[in-house]
């Protein structure tokens, strides 16, 4: 698990970079990287001091569990817990009020890799892969067990 500075405060709001340099470590990495970090592609070239990407930062403070969305078989499922403060800078992500364990036994299952493997989605080597409206619409009929109604237990992105 990789570790960085969050320059966002537990509402998602970014911290003005004011603040931030106000740490003399936060301070030094950015000035020793400002060439680099402003030639990202940003929306507001201005507030180059933020993530690029900010899709998970809403869901820093929520507990979560981290879903890889390339499977062959149910042995390359890998299922992570990220507690609260943990954030998920890439891949899907799933909000619920599940245990891991509960999760585990809905995902890890010849149906699940069967479901995934259906969507046609086929990369090289074997591997299929999906969506996170995918994965919803999975945990939904898991859950829910008609497919007519929507979860309100998960949220994947």
């Amino acid at each position: 698990m990789a570790q960085c500075f969050y320059p966002y405060d537990k509402t998602g709001k970014y911290i003005p970079f004011d603040e931030l340099i106000k740490v003399p470590k936060i301070k030094d990495y950015y000035f020793k990287n400002v060439e680099k970090l402003k030639s990202h592609s940003l929306e507001n070239k201005n507030i180059w001091h933020i993530f690029g990407r900010s899709q998970g930062v809403l869901d820093t403070w929520k507990n979560k569990y981290a879903i890889n969305a390339l499977i062959r078989h149910i042995d390359d499922i890998k299922l992570t817990p990220c507690p609260t403060g943990v954030g998920s800078y890439s891949g899907l992500y799933i909000l619920t009020e599940l245990s891991f364990n509960e999760l585990k036994n809905i995902l890890f299952q010849q149906e699940f890799v069967d479901y995934i493997q259906s969507l046609g989605k086929y990369k090289q080597g074997g591997y299929y892969t999906f969506s996170s409206k995918d994965l919803l619409k999975y945990l939904d009929y898991k859950i829910v067990g008609d497919n007519h109604g929507q979860c309100n237990l998960f949220e994947c992105a």
